[in-house]
């Protein structure tokens, strides 16, 4: 049988250095151990652990700021940059004039790029403060109407780059010229021949596309594109059978081009009757430009005619 039943606690304390994220200190750890003390008649003790429990107080300084280091390299100044010019001697391969101003020694520039509406369309490694001449598509592949933006960009190594932005716009309509055809001719009769005479309308609707760039532009020969050239004739029976050709001075490309029989542009109500040739010629810029058309033949009734006003023309400053 049992003769005696003791309870009885132990405490350890332990002394520690510690570290944590704020600083440095030490640390103080008790043991709390419960245990129970059984001794029998025939003279057996038996220890029964009932429970451990720890626990720990820290006293944790902050270390001191750290000595002050050297200063932060200061930020890479972007390149000046400027979009100059846009050089349309040649429309069909112009140039875009992009100077670089500054540039940065602790991180200089590399590359010269010009853009179109965010891509790339050419570059150049870079040399020097200088002026930089980069290739731009042909005029006329930009379309006949709307608007895109040039960007010249000047980039370093690290990507820093300095921007200058223009415009380029196109748009197309038609310019128009009328004159009256007087035209005679002479009939056989029984009492011999008879002139016969008509009046036709002559009308000239030659379409052109306008290119302004939002630079400085030098040769401007891409301002003026012509396109499209109709010529119509109008009146009543007998109309005529015609032929025409178109002649352009002060373009790129002077050109000259025989008209063929097309849809007429503008509505005609009986009894008035239409007939209309139209024509092109591509590569036709130019800054002042003319355009003229010719009749060479006006035939009414199977008979040649002797007619007036068988030229118009149409200008652009």
């Amino acid at each position: 049988m049992k003769r005696a039943l003791l309870l009885a606690v132990i405490l350890l304390f332990l002394i520690a250095p510690c570290a944590s994220a704020v600083g440095t200190g030490e640390c103080i750890t008790l043991t709390e151990i419960w245990y129970q003390l059984t001794e029998y008649q025939d003279g057996t003790k038996v220890i029964t652990i009932l429970s451990i429990e720890q626990f720990q107080w820290c006293d944790v300084v902050a270390p001191p700021p750290p000595p002050p280091g050297p200063d932060l390299p200061p930020q890479t100044i972007p390149p000046s940059v400027s979009l100059a010019f846009a050089d349309t001697t040649d429309p069909s391969s112009p140039m875009v004039g992009i100077d670089v101003n500054s540039n940065d020694a602790r991180d200089p520039v590399a590359w010269v790029v010009l853009e179109v509406n965010g891509t790339t369309e050419d570059y150049s490694g870079f040399y020097d403060n200088a002026r930089y001449q980069l290739h731009l598509r042909s005029i006329g592949q930009f379309g006949e109407n709307g608007s895109v933006t040039l960007n010249a960009k000047a980039c370093t190594g690290s990507g820093v780059c300095g921007e200058s932005s223009a415009f380029l716009e196109r748009s197309t309509t038609p310019k128009d010229n009328d004159n009256t055809i007087a035209a005679s001719w002479q009939e056989e009769e029984e009492k011999g021949p008879v002139t016969r005479q008509a009046s036709y309308g002559h009308g000239l609707r030659q379409m052109y596309t306008y290119t302004h760039f939002g630079c400085s532009e030098i040769g401007e020969n891409s301002r003026y594109e012509i396109r499209e050239s109709v010529v119509t004739i109008s009146g009543q029976d007998p109309m005529p059978l015609w032929s025409d050709s178109i002649y352009t001075s002060g373009t790129i490309n002077n050109a000259s081009y025989t008209l063929s029989e097309s849809a007429n542009p503008v509505g005609c109500t009986y009894p008035t009757l239409c007939s209309s040739k139209s024509g092109s010629s591509a590569g036709s810029f130019g800054y002042s430009i003319s355009v003229r058309d010719d009749i060479g033949s006006f035939v009414v009734e199977g008979m040649g005619t002797i007619f007036t006003n068988g030229s118009l023309e149409v200008s652009f400053p």
